[in-house]
């Protein structure tokens, strides 16, 4: 009873008004879309990214800092390695396939062109890096 009595409702209005009403289906309609493509898209990205080689793959974490140095503002290990600990990981005969990436900050000139140089920030790694398969 009370049901038809709001598709009554419905009908009237969207006569009185139909473009605004066309405005409002609108709006609810992109409304559910944005829902669904957030929710979609954050189910896909907590995914195993790598299915075939997440057992094999690993991120080493060594706390290097020392005894009596004060790193009170760190709670954890640091998420990077010195370069040292890194150095020391490649020449030693633990891992079967071993590469080191780090990002560091240089400076880039085209020689072709007479352009200033510009500082960036870029990612480098070891020779073995590209030996996988």
């Amino acid at each position: 009873m009370m049901f038809s009595y709001y598709v009554k409702l419905a009908l009237i209005s969207l006569k009185r008004t139909p473009l605004l009403s066309f405005l409002m289906v609108m709006l609810i309609a992109m409304g559910i879309g944005a829902t669904m493509t957030t929710y979609t898209v954050n189910y896909m990205m907590s995914q195993d990214p790598i299915p075939s080689k997440s057992d094999n793959l690993y991120s080493v974490q060594i706390d290097s800092r020392g005894d009596g140095v004060d790193y009170s503002y760190l709670d954890t290990i640091p998420p990077e390695m010195t370069y040292q600990d890194a150095m020391s990981i490649l020449k030693s005969d633990i891992p079967k396939y071993q590469a080191v990436i780090s990002a560091i900050r240089t400076t880039v000139k085209n020689p072709a062109k007479h352009d200033t140089a510009v500082t960036r920030e870029v990612r480098t790694t070891s020779a073995d890096f590209f030996s996988y398969a």
